[in-house]
């Protein structure tokens, strides 16, 4: 259910923005060639402390996600929509993008999406999972889901009704969405910091669920959430809360690649040999001002998290994160934090996870 409710609202806009007191996105230019690829990242579970932080207000403000951890990511590739499979089924569909999805990656998912100079609609999707089979998703009515131009306040409703079909099941979702652009600003994380809308939403689901030898059941979902969309590139964000079939609510976060990526600030040093443990050398020089090295080894291909933190056990920056090939490697902090602003003078800890290791070491800032 997670899966597909975050595919349905996740929206992969490009723009082009004017940005004046308030910022307004003329037109979509979201028409990506095939092999484009976009990277959307998880992030750890939510509360609702944080969800309406984020989400609460209007006007001109700012949209913090420094908070967040964001960690598994998923890769959709644009293909070219006539080759798709099952294309005449989404008939509209000039972007197709596909997922590869499961345990193993061994599920694929086709989302098609009509996007034009003033519309973008997404039209369905379909899933193939393996040993398993074909799962359709087509919508027998569609309203776009944003027109162009789009601007603070603006307001407008979605309605969708999605067939779904596979072997001896079926089911129809009738799905009505209420939009408005109640928030304009900057969106920031890692010191990344984007002018974005935020398009707050409210979607009720109700579907009946048929299973051949069964009665039919109807359930009623909702979500609350909002999209951020940046102004000079594509989508942001999606903050969402859902309630399943009465259950207490669950929160979740995704976020594009260009967001909540770290400009590389780690560099592979030139050594005769890989090396043999894994380690996390003294910084230097030890103490400070205003730029200090920070070496490590890995063995072994790893996933790597390079993090610094203050006395308090507060997170401050983020170095790397990423997955790095066995070698030796190099990281500058500038003592700045996460929106780039300079740290004060003190202790401070920078501690390097892997896979299967993790150490910490103390390093001194002097002003």
């Amino acid at each position: 259910m997670k899966n597909s409710i975050i595919s349905c609202i996740t929206i992969l806009f490009l723009f082009t923005v004017s940005t004046k007191s308030q910022i307004s996105i003329p037109t979509n230019n979201n028409q990506p060639v095939a092999g484009s690829q976009f990277e959307t990242f998880s992030s750890s579970p939510l509360n609702e402390t944080i969800f309406d932080m984020l989400t609460g207000g209007s006007g001109n403000m700012d949209f913090d996600f420094s908070s967040f951890s964001f960690s598994s990511s998923t890769i959709a590739t644009v293909i070219e929509s006539s080759s798709a499979p099952y294309i005449d089924s989404f008939p509209g569909a000039n972007v197709v993008q596909y997922t590869t999805q499961g345990s193993n990656d061994t599920d694929t998912m086709w989302t098609f999406t009509r996007s034009e100079s003033d519309v973008y609609e997404n039209l369905g999707s379909f899933l193939r999972i393996a040993n398993f089979g074909d799962i359709f998703n087509t919508l027998d009515l569609s309203t776009p889901d944003a027109t162009f131009p789009l601007s603070y306040n603006d307001s407008w409703q979605t309605i969708k009704h999605y067939s779904q079909a596979s072997f001896g099941f079926s089911s129809n979702t009738y799905d009505t969405t209420f939009n408005t652009v109640a928030a304009y600003g900057n969106a920031l994380y890692n010191g990344n910091s984007f002018p974005c809308l935020r398009i707050n939403f409210v979607q009720r689901l109700t579907t009946e669920i048929q299973i051949t030898g069964f009665p039919t059941t109807i359930t009623v979902d909702s979500l609350i959430g909002a999209i951020y969309i940046a102004a000079d590139f594509n989508y942001l964000a999606v903050v969402q809360k859902a309630f399943v079939s009465g259950n207490p609510p669950e929160y979740y976060c995704t976020a594009a690649g260009e967001f909540v990526k770290i400009p590389t600030n780690v560099r592979e040093t030139t050594q005769d040999n890989l090396p043999d443990d894994f380690n996390l050398s003294q910084n230097y020089p030890n103490p400070f001002n205003p730029t200090t090295s920070i070496e490590f080894q890995i063995p072994v291909k790893s996933n790597v998290l390079l993090e610094v933190y203050n006395i308090n056990g507060q997170l401050i920056k983020q170095m790397v994160n990423e997955n790095l090939s066995a070698g030796s490697y190099i990281s500058e902090w500038d003592g700045t934090n996460r929106q780039g602003r300079t740290v004060a003078t003190g202790m401070y800890f920078y501690r390097l996870t892997t896979d299967s290791y993790s150490t910490s070491k103390k390093m001194i800032l002097l002003k």
